[in-house]
């Protein structure tokens, strides 16, 4: 299987049939209805959860999405699936049409560079704050972390063939 990607976390059951409440972790709830089967795991690092599970239903709710899988049929089994990733594939994402737009997955792991080709470290994580977004990167001996907010002014260039990022460390914290 391909590498997977986390476009949901299971928050807890719904209802008595069986049905899950579900945090987006994609700017598309719409994209649940397309689905016809998702795998369900633990949060990294931790083992178990049911796996490659078939969806019979999904509906928007309160800016979540509520999921209905197969053989899940009681609101205990549902409980059970708390805290669970719901992931898909990758080649099952939706293409992004904007130009120098990315998804966080394909960001996060990239070796950041400043301009001159020094290596600063590698991007952690993406945040965001007070509407913006910028990005945690660590250095190699995890003793340093940078942020450098995800604008082009600073960010020069995103290859992610070459799994790399150029930034302007003027504006790191």
């Amino acid at each position: 299987m391909s590498r997977l990607v986390n476009i949901g976390i299971v928050r807890g059951s719904h209802g008595i049939r069986g049905w899950v409440k579900v945090s987006l972790l994609t700017d598309d709830p719409d994209r649940f209805a397309l689905l016809k089967k998702v795998v369900v795991e633990k949060a990294e690092g931790k083992p178990g959860g049911p796996g490659e599970l078939r969806l019979e239903g999904s509906k928007k709710h309160s800016g979540n999405v509520l999921l209905k899988f197969e053989g899940i049929d009681t609101p205990e089994d549902a409980a059970k699936l708390k805290g669970c990733l719901v992931r898909i594939p990758e080649e099952e994402t939706l293409p992004i049409t904007e130009k120098d737009t990315y998804y966080v997955y394909q960001l996060e792991g990239l070796k950041v560079f400043d301009a001159g080709g020094e290596e600063l470290g590698i991007l952690e994580a993406v945040m965001s704050a007070s509407g913006n977004e910028f990005y945690v990167i660590r250095s190699a001996d995890g003793k340093t972390e940078y942020l450098a907010p995800a604008i082009k002014a600073c960010v020069k260039e995103i290859d992610l063939e070459r799994g790399a990022m150029t930034i302007d460390k003027a504006w790191t914290t």
